[in-house]
C-alpha cells in the first residue's frame, strides 16, 4: 500500500511509486491535481482511494493498469484527462460524481473491457470515445443504436438509414457519429442546444443535413470529410458562429467554391483555398481556423472593420503573404494564426487585442515591423 502525506497539492512526475509490487493507493484531500501518467503501467495496483478535494487527473494517470477494478471519484472531481484510465482491463465499476460538473475527456476509460457499472451524475460532459470497447457501450448499443445519456447524445456509430434526434435530446456528444458509413440524412429538433466538435466527421454516407433553428455555433470539423454530404440546412440564428473544417472536404463546401472567391456562410469566411493575389475581405464577421491555411498564391491581405475574430491557423503556410492589414477592432487572433509566413513583412496588432497566443508568428523570418497594442 502507497500512502501519499496530507499537506501536498499535487503529485507529479517523479512522484509516482518506486516499487512494481504496490496494490493499494491512498490520496489524501489536499491534493488537487495528479499530473499526467504519474501511475500509468503500474500492473498490480487493484485499488485507489480518492479523499474530497481532487479536481483533475491527467492524461493516461491510470493506463493499462491492468488490475484495477474498481474507482469512486470523490464530489470535488472537475475533470478526468485524456486516455486517464485507458485499458484497465479488469476495471468493472466506476461512480462519478452525483452533482459537481464534470468534464471526461477523449477515450478515458476507453478498451476497459469489463466496464459494465457506470454510476453517472447529473452534469457529466463526455468527449470522443469516452467509453469506446467497453461492456457499457456494448451494452446500450444493443438497447438501441442511439446511446442517449441524460440528455445528451453520446453514440450513433452503429445508426443506419436516415435518422430524425428525439426530442429530449439538447446535446450531441463529440464524435458521436464518427466514421458511421450507413447514415444517410438527419433532422434535428429545435431542443437540441449544442453539437459539440467532430460530431458526424467522416460520415462518408451523409447526403443532407437539418440543423436546429436556434443552434447558435457550428463547431470545429463538425461534417469534415462527409464525402456525399450535399445539402445543409442552417440555423437562422443571426450571430451563428463557424468554426474551422466545419465542412471540409463535402459536396455541399465545393459548390461554393467559385473562381477566386472566399466562401462566405452566415458572414463567416469559412473557404479561401481558391484565392490568390490581393485581396479585400470585407462584410464578414470572422475567419474560420484552417480558412487560407496552405495557400501558396496569396500575396496581401486587407480586411475592413466588422471583422473581430480570426481562428487558428488561419494564414499557416501561406509562403507568398507578404502584408496584412488587420481592422482596428478585432477582438481575437487565435494560436498560430500566421505560422511559417515566411515572407511577411509587417504587420499592426489591433488595440482590441489583449493576447498573442502561441506560436502566432512562429517562422515568420522577414517580419522586421511589428505594431503593437499598449
Amino acid at each position: 500500500i502507497l500512502i501519499y502525506q496530507d499537506g501536498i497539492e499535487s503529485i507529479e512526475h517523479g512522484d509516482g511509486p518506486e516499487e512494481e509490487n504496490i496494490k493499494c493507493i491512498v490520496i489524501p484531500g489536499s491534493v488537487e491535481l495528479i499530473d499526467d501518467g504519474v501511475f500509468m503501467l503500474m500492473h498490480s495496483l487493484e485499488r485507489v482511494v480518492f479523499a474530497e478535494g481532487l479536481k483533475e487527473i491527467g492524461e493516461k494517470t491510470f493506463a493499462y493498469c491492468e488490475h484495477l477494478k474498481e474507482v469512486v471519484f470523490p464530489e470535488s472531481l472537475e475533470m478526468i484527462e485524456e486516455k486517464a484510465f485507458f485499458e484497465c482491463t479488469s476495471l468493472e465499476r466506476i461512480v462519478l460524481p452525483k452533482k459537481q460538473e464534470v468534464n471526461i475527456w477523449n477515450e478515458a476509460f476507453a478498451d476497459c473491457v469489463k466496464l459494465s457499472d457506470v454510476e453517472l451524475g447529473d452534469n457529466i460532459t463526455l468527449r470522443v470515445k469516452v467509453f469506446e470497447n467497453t461492456a457499457f457501450l456494448k451494452a446500450l448499443r444493443e438497447k438501441d443504436p442511439l446511446v442517449i445519456i441524460l440528455d445528451t447524445l453520446i453514440d450513433g456509430k452503429e445508426y443506419e438509414g436516415d435518422l430524425i434526434i428525439p426530442d429530449k435530446v439538447k446535446n450531441v456528444s463529440c464524435g458521436a457519429f464518427y466514421g458511421n458509413t450507413k447514415l444517410t440524412s438527419v433532422v434535428f429538433p429545435d431542443t437540441v442546444d449544442y453539437i459539440s466538435y467532430a460530431a458526424f466527421e467522416g460520415c462518408t454516407s451523409l447526403k443532407k443535413v437539418v440543423l436546429p433553428a436556434n443552434m447558435d455555433d457550428i463547431t470545429e470539423a463538425l461534417f469534415k470529410d462527409c464525402v456525399s454530404l450535399e445539402e445543409i440546412v442552417l440555423p437562422t440564428c443571426e450571430n451563428i458562429s463557424i468554426y474551422g473544417y466545419a465542412f471540409h472536404n463535402t459536396p455541399y463546401l465545393k459548390k461554393l467554391q467559385t473562381g477566386d472567391n472566399p466562401v462566405i456562410i452566415n458572414g463567416w469566411l469559412v473557404d479561401g483555398a481558391c484565392c490568390k493575389g490581393k485581396i479585400h475581405l470585407s462584410g464578414i464577421k470572422g475567419i474560420s481556423s484552417y480558412a487560407f491555411k496552405n495557400n501558396y498564391r496569396i500575396t496581401d491581405v486587407e480586411i475592413d472593420e466588422g471583422c473581430e475574430y480570426i481562428g487558428c491557423e488561419v494564414f499557416m503556410n501561406c509562403l507568398a503573404l507578404r502584408n496584412v492589414k488587420l481592422p482596428s477592432k478585432m477582438k481575437e487572433i487565435k494560436y498560430s494564426a500566421f505560422r511559417n509566413c515566411y515572407q511577411l513583412e509587417r504587420i499592426n496588432i489591433p488595440e482590441g487585442i489583449e493576447e498573442l497566443q502561441v506560436s502566432l508568428f512562429n517562422n515568420c523570418m522577414s517580419l522586421t515591423e511589428i505594431s503593437l497594442p499598449k
